[in-house]
C-alpha cells in the first residue's frame, strides 16, 4: 500500500522504526547494565567509533573543508590532528600560528 501524502507510514517504515526503536532501547540497556566505572569509557568508545574520522580537503576549498571536518570531528580528532600538524610547522610557521592562537584567544 503506497504512504499517502497524510502521514501515514508504509509497512516497512514502520516495521524500520519499530527495528530503530528496539536498538536504541538495547544500546541504553546496555550502557545501564555496565559496571558504572566502565559506563563512561563504553560511551567513549562508541562515540570515538562515528567520529569523523581524517580531513579530506576537496576542489582546493582547504580551509572551508578543515572547518567542516572540525565541525564533525571529536575533541581528541581536532587535538591530535592540531598537535601532529603544528610539530610539522617550521620554526617561522609555528610562530605564525601561535601569534594566530593568541590573538583568537584574546578576542
Amino acid at each position: 500500500m503506497p504512504c499517502e501524502k497524510s502521514g501515514e507510514f508504509t509497512q516497512e517504515e514502520y516495521a524500520r522504526n519499530l527495528r530503530r526503536e528496539a536498538l536504541a532501547h538495547a544500546l541504553i540497556s546496555a550502557v545501564i547494565d555496565c559496571d558504572p566505572d566502565d559506563r563512561l569509557p563504553f560511551i567513549e568508545a562508541v562515540y570515538e567509533g562515528l567520529r569523523a574520522g581524517q580531513p579530506v580537503p576537496l576542489f582546493g576549498r582547504l580551509m572551508a573543508e578543515a572547518n567542516f571536518w572540525a565541525n564533525l570531528a571529536s575533541r581528541a580528532e581536532r587535538k591530535a590532528y592540531c598537535a601532529a600538524s603544528f610539530a610539522r610547522l617550521s620554526p617561522a610557521d609555528q610562530a605564525a600560528f601561535l601569534s594566530f592562537a593568541e590573538r583568537q584567544v584574546a578576542a
